[in-house]
């Protein structure tokens, strides 16, 4: 009986641990017992009684880790396979990325002054609106003035003195004046008393020469008479010679018939001698008389050539010399012009460094710019030298301009205008960079690259080598083949957008190029490194 009892109470003591320990080897394992297949729930059980017949203590089954290892190694290696194939079949567009910023088509106009001075008004200030050639400021015309006042008297004198030397040489009969000269006159008093002198001197010039002639003439008229009288002489002692011939002639007849004396045919002898030498001196004053009129009539013909050769010669110096003169005057009267320093272009006027009267400007020193408002935009990057080669002329690029506000940041459509054709470098930094300028275009559609489109974009990339049948019928036209719109003003498109595109903006520029393989973003600098060790001494 109490060994009924024991064994009862025994019984009932182990039926009492009995749930404790059920729940305990629940946890311990029975659960994994369970999970071994459908006869999970029977061995449950067995052990259940088994643990009540026997002991009362429940073993749970030994745990395996093969098959959960297994398990996970096979999707690791599904997993790499699948992103190994992805790496190497996948086409990803890259870009070559460069700063920039935006900049006029013609660039800002600087204003210069190449002579410099003091400055006397000041016209516009920072931010104001100019139209191409309105007033920005005059500096101090003083000294120029001066200069230009002497030398535009200098060349109306040689101007009037050409005039004269003109008409003299022509011989004319009055001063043929320069319409521009007349001009000053009626305006200058002393431009009129410069015309007023030349005439007087033409016209005592001429008078001098007209009293010359007339003295030459004179003398010449004078030896024509005397020739005249000469000439006269010399046919009277002709005449006297040959009645005196004759008389000879019969006194010889009669001093061989012994009727005359020889005293008295010698006397006529002597009378016809005396005649022969009056003749030969009255030939010789003929002669003589000629000659003085060909001297003075040579003479007259020396005095008009000197007069013509004096004008030409004097003439040439006084066109060279107005020509000095006049170069000259002309570089005078555009430096007086340069005092007023005009805009150039149309425009805004920025970054002023002369603001008050009195201020110097040095020669060549920038005074202010102005940025031209109907120029079209472009964007202007300095590209890495590293990258020059992957870029060039019509390449599409994308533009994000980051000074916008980040929950609106644009990007617009680029294109590639022009590669700077040789490096430019900082002489500061020493830094070099190519000079990249693109040309804007409208807004891209959407949040751009950086959005769910990018993304798809991406995933389009990974689809379209396993799947290009069905990316296509997904993604539509295959990736790089979208049609980009040509490089235009983007103003408008930013002004629809509620913003501003201004000169000086910072810009992000990617420059797309060709498409490659994720693992070769991978795998090329490994190779790089790998064939620059191979090559170290």
């Amino acid at each position: 009986m109490r060994r009924g009892v024991q064994d009862g109470g025994r019984e009932a003591g182990g039926g009492c641990v009995g749930p404790a320990r059920a729940r305990r080897d629940r946890r311990a394992g029975l659960g994994s017992v369970t999970r071994g297949g459908p006869g999970g729930a029977g061995g449950g059980a067995a052990v259940r009684r088994n643990a009540g017949r026997e002991s009362g203590v429940v073993k749970p089954a030994p745990f395996s880790s093969r098959r959960p290892l297994a398990l996970g190694y096979a999707a690791l290696a599904v997993l790499g396979a699948g992103l190994f194939g992805w790496g190497a079949l996948a086409s990803i567009a890259g870009a070559v990325i460069a700063a920039g910023q935006v900049e006029t088509e013609t660039r800002d106009h600087v204003v210069e002054h190449v002579d410099g001075g003091a400055v006397e008004t000041v016209a516009v200030r920072d931010g104001d609106r100019v139209e191409a050639g309105d007033v920005l400021m005059r500096l101090d015309r003083g000294a120029l003035g001066a200069e230009r006042a002497m030398l535009a008297a200098e060349h109306s004198e040689l101007v009037a003195r050409r005039n004269r030397l003109e008409a003299e040489f022509r011989d004319a009969p009055g001063i043929a004046w320069d319409e521009g000269l007349l001009r000053q006159a009626g305006a200058d008093a002393t431009v009129r008393d410069i015309v007023e002198g030349q005439q007087r001197l033409f016209e005592a010039r001429r008078r001098s020469r007209a009293g010359v002639s007339a003295q030459l003439a004179e003398r010449i008229n004078q030896m024509e008479q005397q020739v005249a009288g000469l000439d006269a002489q010399a046919r009277a002692l002709e005449r006297e010679r040959r009645h005196l011939g004759e008389e000879l002639e019969v006194q010889r007849q009669l001093f061989e018939k012994k009727l005359t004396t020889l005293a008295s045919l010698a006397a006529r002898e002597r009378e016809a001698a005396r005649l022969a030498g009056r003749a030969g001196a009255v030939e010789a004053g003929i002669a003589e008389a000629r000659g003085r009129i060909a001297e003075l009539e040579l003479q007259v013909l020396q005095v008009d050539t000197r007069r013509v050769e004096e004008a030409e010669g004097e003439a040439r110096e006084v066109r060279a010399r107005e020509n000095q003169v006049a170069e000259r005057l002309a570089a005078v009267e555009r430096r007086l012009d340069g005092m007023e320093v005009r805009a150039p272009v149309a425009g805004e006027v920025s970054g002023m460094r002369v603001f008050a009267p009195g201020e110097v400007v040095n020669p060549g020193e920038p005074i202010l710019r102005i940025v031209p408002g109907d120029a079209k935009l472009v964007v202007l990057a300095q590209l890495d030298p590293i990258h020059v080669d992957q870029v060039h002329a019509g390449q599409e690029a994308v533009l994000r301009f980051s000074s916008f506000p980040a929950r609106n940041t644009p990007e617009f459509e680029g294109r590639v205008t022009r590669v700077g054709a040789d490096a430019e470098r900082d002489p500061q930094t020493g830094l070099a960079w190519y000079e990249v300028e693109l040309a804007l275009g409208p807004a891209i559609e959407g949040e751009g690259v950086f959005d769910a489109d990018g993304w798809l974009g991406a995933l389009e990339g990974m689809v379209a080598p396993l799947l290009p049948g069905l990316a296509a019928g997904w993604f539509g036209d295959p990736p790089g083949e979208r049609a980009v719109p040509d490089a235009g003003d983007a103003a408008e498109t930013a002004a629809d957008l509620g913003l501003v595109l201004t000169p000086g903006m910072p810009v992000e520029v990617y420059m797309r190029t060709d498409l490659r393989a994720p693992l070769d973003y991978l795998v090329k600098p490994l190779t790089d490194q790998f064939l620059r060790a191979l090559r170290e001494e």
